[in-house]
């Protein structure tokens, strides 16, 4: 995890020629990503969340930006020591459409600099899936399965580092805290 975040770090700070990355109407993103998870208790061992995102720009500028919207969908996981010799896990999937606000920073700034940069904020709601088990000694192994629906608030930033190619930080509270990736616009 640390060295994707410092890759990005680099990239955000010596990238020089990249190219447009605010989302216009017609355009596509996909994007591809690891995240913190956002599970609690006792965890031995606890896997990276997994994203992956479609967008679509709807609208030419309305405001300060433009309005684009698409679909998400996460995973993560944990393992569990509740000490005794009761082990368990804990698996999730997130899935739901999703809107965004893309602020066009170069109209708001003035400053050319921020052609490569797509700054944005959006909602999103769906499901979350979301499947325990555990095994307690000499017992048998239980399991549980829920199914809940879910909101999430998110910010983001996308930085272009070639004309199609980008990447991106998201924070929010939906599968992860902080999700870091690559993003290709076509």
């Amino acid at each position: 995890m640390r060295k994707v975040l410092f890759l990005f770090s680099l990239l955000l700070a010596f990238g020089a020629n990249g190219f447009s990355q605010t989302l216009h109407a017609g355009e596509q993103t996909i994007g591809l990503g690891l995240g913190i998870p956002s599970t609690s208790g006792k965890t031995s061992s606890s896997t990276p969340s997994f994203s992956g995102f479609y967008e679509y720009g709807f609208t030419n500028k309305i405001g300060i930006g433009h309005i684009g919207g698409g679909a998400i969908l996460s995973m993560a996981g944990a393992d569990y020591n509740y000490g005794y010799g009761v082990d368990g896990n804990y698996r999730q999937f997130l899935v739901g459409p999703r809107a965004s606000y893309h602020f066009d920073m170069t109209d708001i700034t003035g400053d050319k600099a921020w052609d490569v940069v797509d700054v944005y904020a959006g909602v999103m709601a769906g499901l979350r899936f979301e499947h325990y088990s555990w095994e307690i000694p000499y017992d048998d192994k239980y399991t549980k399965d829920e199914t809940t629906p879910i909101t999430d608030v998110f910010v983001g930033i996308r930085y272009a580092f070639a004309d199609h190619v980008g990447v991106y930080a998201e924070a929010g509270y939906g599968i992860s805290y902080l999700t870091v990736g690559i993003s290709f616009r076509f």
